[in-house]
C-alpha cells in the first residue's frame, strides 16, 4: 500500500524545489448526479512528505461544508509510514472552523484533520464522502476544481457520472494539461499528470489566478429566475418572519418622515 502511493524518486527530484516541501501523489474527485436532483462527491487525497519543514507547512489536510445543505463523512483518514504502521487520526483532534473572512456570512465550515505520527517519508491519506442536497440551496449547484496548486503531484483525476434519465453535467476547464474522456455512456475520466507547482505570490490571490476545472448542473436564465422568485414569493406568504420584517421597516419608515 506504501509503495503504491509512494512517488518515485526521479518524480521527486525533478518536481520537488527547496519551498515545495510536500509532494501529491494522488488528487481523485468524484461527482455523481443522482436521479434526485442530488449530488454525491467523493475525494481521495494522499500526500508524501519528504521532510520536517513539509511537515511543519502542510502536516493537516481539510475539507469544506456547507451545513444547511449537506452531509459529509469522512471514510479514512490515517498516516502511512515507511515500514508500513498506520496511524488514524483521532477523532476528538479534528477541528470544525467556521469561515474567518471578515463581514462574511455563511453557512460552510472547514473540517481540519491534524495526521498524527508525521516523520519524513511519511504519506497522509483522506477519503470523504459530501452529499449536497440540491433543493435546499439558494444558486444552482457547481464546484470548482483545482488540478494545479502550489504543490506539485503526480496525479489529478475528476470523474463525472449521471444516473441514468438524468442530464449530464456541464464543464470548462482552462487547464491545459488535462484530457477527458468517455468511459461509459454516463461516465466522463478527466486526468492530468506530473503536474509541477504553481509559482505562488503572496501579493496575488490564487482564486483568479489558478487554472480551474468547472463543473455545474445545467440551468438557464429563465430557469434561475424561476428558482429565485419561487424561494422569494414563498417567503412573503402570510405571517412570514420576513413579511413581518418588511411591515416594520415601512412603519419605521412612515413614522421617521
Amino acid at each position: 500500500r506504501y509503495a503504491s502511493l509512494l512517488p518515485s524518486r526521479n518524480r521527486l527530484e525533478s518536481k520537488l524545489t527547496i519551498d515545495q516541501t510536500a509532494y501529491y501523489s494522488t488528487r481523485r474527485f468524484g461527482v455523481h448526479f443522482l436521479a434526485n436532483g442530488d449530488v454525491k462527491e467523493t475525494i481521495f487525497i494522499s500526500r508524501y512528505y519528504p521532510s520536517r519543514v513539509g511537515i511543519r507547512n502542510h502536516g493537516n489536510m481539510s475539507f469544506w461544508v456547507d451545513a444547511f445543505s449537506q452531509n459529509a463523512m469522512i471514510e479514512q483518514a490515517y498516516t502511512l509510514l515507511p515500514d508500513g504502521t498506520r496511524a488514524d487520526v483521532e477523532k476528538k483532534a479534528i477541528q470544525l472552523v467556521a469561515d474567518s473572512e471578515d463581514n462574511i456570512f455563511t453557512d460552510s465550515f472547514e473540517v481540519i484533520l491534524p495526521y498524527a505520527g508525521l516523520e519524513p517519508g511519511a504519506i497522509t491519506v483522506l477519503k470523504v464522502q459530501r452529499i449536497t442536497k440540491v433543493k435546499s440551496m439558494v444558486l444552482p449547484w457547481s464546484r470548482n476544481f483545482f488540478p494545479q496548486t502550489f504543490l506539485p503531484h503526480r496525479k489529478f483525476e475528476l470523474v463525472l457520472s449521471w444516473d441514468e434519465g438524468g442530464d449530464p453535467p456541464i464543464w470548462k476547464t482552462d487547464y491545459e494539461g488535462i484530457n477527458c474522456t468517455l468511459k461509459s455512456i454516463r461516465t466522463v475520466l478527466c486526468v492530468a499528470e506530473d503536474i509541477p507547482a504553481y509559482q505562488a505570490d503572496p501579493d496575488i490571490r490564487y482564486l483568479d489566478v489558478l487554472p480551474a476545472f468547472v463543473v455545474a448542473k445545467y440551468i438557464t436564465w429563465p430557469g434561475i429566475v424561476r428558482r429565485y422568485r419561487s424561494r422569494f414569493m414563498s417567503q412573503l406568504s402570510g405571517g412570514s418572519e420576513i413579511q413581518n420584517s418588511l411591515k416594520k421597516i415601512a412603519l419605521n419608515i412612515s413614522s421617521s418622515e
